[in-house]
């Protein structure tokens, strides 16, 4: 009967709340399997200390960004806390910090334009600088067979997603006798990432790639929001700001690897693990062909897309005193 009474929470939850949202509360906890800190902590303690390094760079450039848009950005701690959240783990993370700071549907859009307009650019040039090492595809029987387990899985974890977050938004009904949105993303967070210490699985990358595929929905959802859209002196403004924050970022990340002779390879997947999450993690291990730091990687990204709603919230209280 709790399970059922949790259910209906979920689904009421649901009609109030558009596609685009339902897509992305989804997503979060398939996102989050791949997460194991000890496994990361232990045996890939290089890769942790350039994520971090990443981390801390992305938010020392959007501290600094403050300085140099105040007066011209209306609502520039929001904007901020946007870029913040969308560079630590993905852009799933804005959605999360607009659902929590119940930021406007128009400033939303103008932070999600300004991050696919610099955020391709930049990606773009990472993809040039980094050096390609070619290896041999899979066979198609390969591929054929894999593709029959991942629609075997895809229910599976579907389920497992939907139960996390009716167990969330019940315990918000409980705790606050209404939906709030904050306390169910930071709680689908928390919880998911409690939950994959516990369940163990020898395929979670399949739960992580069945989060992408939401995840693109998510994309595919946000684009369809952009009718009408028209480029504005705001809209240069910020993406102003995210070039600043990225071109901070890019010189302290990139003086950090230079004194601490970092591996290139290793700082390349810490740092688009960071600042895109897992998504783009396989593409650039297949690219320098590093398939020892793919489930690192991810794990990493996970970490990001785990914290980057908090960094996100932090940055815009710390902004606002």
């Amino acid at each position: 009967m709790t399970v059922s009474l949790l259910c209906g929470d979920w689904f009421y939850f649901t009609k109030k709340f558009q596609l685009i949202e339902i897509t992305l509360l989804l997503s979060l906890p398939l996102l989050l399997l791949s997460t194991n800190l000890k496994v990361i902590i232990k045996k890939s303690p290089t890769l942790l200390k350039y994520f971090l390094a990443s981390l801390v760079s992305i938010t020392v450039g959007v501290l600094v960004t403050v300085f140099c848009f105040q007066g011209k950005i209306q609502n520039l701690p929001m904007v901020l806390a946007g870029i913040e959240s969308t560079y630590t783990g993905s852009s799933a993370n804005l959605m999360s910090v607009k659902l929590a700071l119940d930021m406007s549907d128009k400033l939303f859009q103008l932070i999600f334009a300004g991050d696919f307009i610099i955020g391709a650019i930049y990606l773009f040039i990472l993809l040039r600088i980094t050096p390609k090492k070619y290896s041999q595809e899979p066979s198609e029987e390969t591929l054929l067979t894999h593709q029959c387990k991942f629609k075997i899985s895809a229910l599976k974890y579907i389920c497992i997603s939907i139960v996390i977050n009716a167990i969330c938004i019940g315990l918000s009904v409980v705790f606050f006798q209404q939906m709030v949105s904050t306390f169910i993303i930071l709680a689908i967070t928390i919880f998911s990432t409690i939950f994959t210490h516990f369940y163990n699985t020898n395929n979670k990358e399949e739960g992580v790639i069945w989060g992408e595929y939401l995840l693109l929905i998510f994309c595919f959802l946000m684009g369809l929001q952009f009718k009408n859209f028209e480029i504005s002196h705001e809209l240069l403004y910020i993406c102003f700001a995210f070039l600043s924050v990225l071109t901070i970022n890019a010189c302290i990340y990139s003086l950090f690897i230079y004194f601490s002779k970092a591996s290139k390879d290793e700082a390349v997947i810490a740092h688009i693990a960071c600042v895109y999450g897992p998504p783009f993690i396989l593409l650039f291990s297949k690219n320098m062909k590093r398939p020892d730091l793919l489930a690192a990687g991810i794990g990493l990204g996970s970490i990001g897309i785990a914290i980057g709603t908090f960094m996100g919230l932090f940055v815009y209280k710390v902004l606002l005193l």
